[in-house]
């Protein structure tokens, strides 16, 4: 019978570790390649359900990399549904993943893609601050990053244009499709195109326009991409509208409003509703005109983008803290290590005393090293606290702004007391007043988001209060929201009736509002409530 060597049993169980580590690994690039396929047919719901399994799978195995990537993938389905402030939550994950494994080129892909989003909405400042980053390192390496260029050079072509540099802007564009050598790339080629034409509309040289906005409505055909014609078919159109001639435009507008009704391209099929209109209204066609304006105004406050950017301004935020959080508990390791060490010298300096002159003077010369060190330790910290300072600084300037926000919800009231008057004054029934009914009808969609108004209001009241409102809980936690939310317009000094215009409640209804917490804060009369509620 013979006799088998015996395999110790930890190799064993480090091999089956290791098989099953490998199975996972197959199962979540198989959750992603899902993913990928599900995206790109515009499944976006079950493109994001096989991302969160493999996204669990990576981060159970610490594949760190590889969740930055999931992240990424993520952010760009929350984009294509026009989500952004969760696309940017994603992206901003991701970064974080990507800086502390070093890995360059996801950090610049990411931060460019982070630019684009903020380009989106129009964040010029925002959208440089990324994309200039990337320049730097793409423009230090540029064999390396030799495909990625000209995509980046359109998206600071983008940022420019937007801003009015258009010389700087048309600078960029021809750098780009200078250095686009994939000419089979008809979308990346129309895009470019397409730009290049709205600064040359912009500096109303219409026929040099014309001549790109053509071009790139030949290759987005040639490709068979509808939001690509669309878009092209539209700043043709528009050229024609400046030249005036509104049947050709309005011909070529309803044609691209069809393709991107198709596509549910959202964004330019908002633009598009108000470029109709204002050309029905230059034809004196004012029935379409204002069907029109309404749908650009319906779909406008459907995907407005105030309430997004204060949440990604937010998220933004949290991730600046997040970060110098880690680095001051970064200072206090390292802080706690030199102190370790210090006293370690010390001890060492007290038993080598009355040793060789040659230790003493080592010794003496590490316990020097180690005060330096210390003393910049301190010196980060002292730099730490100015920022939070600072951050103070901010809170206060925030306070101002919730002021004036207060104030302007206030005078926005009145002007729409005022306009509900003049209409009652007005004959609709008279063909004359046609006119003076759509002005009235124009200011009053401009000033109808005084609900929204005092939405956004709370919203911002709350992020910048949130440490007085945790104050409030732990020492009245009996307080209803309601209370809560008057304890915070008391701190700023609103007077009784500006209140009651934020609050949509009567006068009285605030008065009744301040002795109830008077009784419940359990302060008397003669306490000033606002300076009570500050102290806090």
């Amino acid at each position: 019978m013979p006799i088998y060597a015996q395999q110790p049993v930890g190799d064993s169980l480090s091999q089956e570790l290791s098989k099953d580590n490998t199975l996972l690994l197959k199962q979540a690039n198989a959750y992603t390649q899902k993913a990928k396929d599900f995206f790109e047919t515009g499944e976006f719901p079950a493109a994001l359900e096989n991302d969160k399994k493999a996204l669990a799978i990576y981060f159970s195995l610490k594949e760190e990399v590889a969740s930055g990537n999931i992240y990424v993938h993520i952010g760009n389905i929350h984009f294509e549904i026009n989500d952004y402030d969760n696309s940017l939550k994603n992206y901003l994950e991701a970064l974080q993943l990507f800086e502390k494994n070093k890995s360059k080129e996801l950090l610049n892909s990411t931060k460019k893609t982070i630019g684009d989003l903020y380009l989106r909405l129009e964040q010029c400042d925002q959208a440089f601050k990324h994309l200039f980053k990337v320049k730097e390192d793409y423009t230090n390496n540029q064999q390396k990053y030799k495909e990625e260029l000209p995509s980046l050079y359109q998206s600071i072509g983008i940022a420019y244009g937007r801003c009015s540099s258009l010389d700087s802007a048309l600078l960029y564009f021809q750098e780009a499709l200078d250095l686009n050598d994939n000419t089979n790339n008809g979308v990346f080629s129309g895009g470019l195109l397409n730009n290049i034409g709205a600064i040359y509309s912009k500096k109303d040289e219409n026929e040099k326009a014309l001549e790109y906005y053509n071009r790139s409505l030949t290759l987005f055909q040639q490709e068979g991409l509808k939001t690509g014609i669309g878009v092209s078919i539209s700043n043709i159109a528009y050229i024609y509208k400046k030249q005036k001639k509104y049947d050709k435009a309005i011909h070529l507008y309803l044609k691209a409003l069809k393709l991107f009704e198709e596509e549910k391209s959202l964004i330019y099929l908002k633009d598009n509703y108000l470029n109709v209109s204002e050309v029905y209204e230059k034809k004196n066609n004012l029935s379409e005109a204002l069907k029109y304006n309404n749908l650009y105004l319906d779909l406008n406050d459907s995907i407005s983008n105030s309430d997004i950017l204060a949440r990604m301004g937010e998220l933004q935020m949290q991730f600046e803290i997040k970060k110098k959080d880690q680095e001051l508990l970064l200072l206090e390791q390292e802080k706690l290590i030199v102190e370790q060490e210090n006293k370690l010298s010390e001890i060492r300096l007290y038993l080598l005393i009355g040793g060789i002159v040659l230790i003493i003077l080592i010794s003496a010369l590490m316990y020097r090293n180690l005060r330096i060190s210390l003393k910049n330790t301190n010196l980060k910290r002292q730099v730490l606290k100015q920022e939070k300072e600072q951050l103070t600084l901010d809170l206060d300037f925030k306070n101002n702004e919730l002021e004036g926000f207060a104030l302007r919800i206030v005078e926005k009231n009145n002007l729409l007391e005022q306009l509900k008057n003049e209409l009652k004054e007005i004959n609709s029934d008279q063909p004359e007043n046609a006119i003076k009914l759509k002005e009235l009808s124009t200011s009053i969609n401009s000033n109808l988001y005084i609900e929204k108004d005092r939405k956004e209001f709370e919203l911002q009241l709350d992020k910048t209060h949130q440490s007085f409102f945790l104050k409030l809980d732990k020492e009245f936690h009996d307080l209803t929201k309601n209370e809560r939310r008057l304890c915070s317009l008391l701190v700023l000094e609103l007077s009784s009736k500006d209140i009651a215009t934020i609050l949509n409640i009567s006068p009285d209804g605030v008065k009744k509002g301040r002795y109830r917490l008077r009784k419940k804060l359990n302060i008397g009369t003669k306490i000033n409530i606002s300076e009570y509620l500050k102290s806090l």
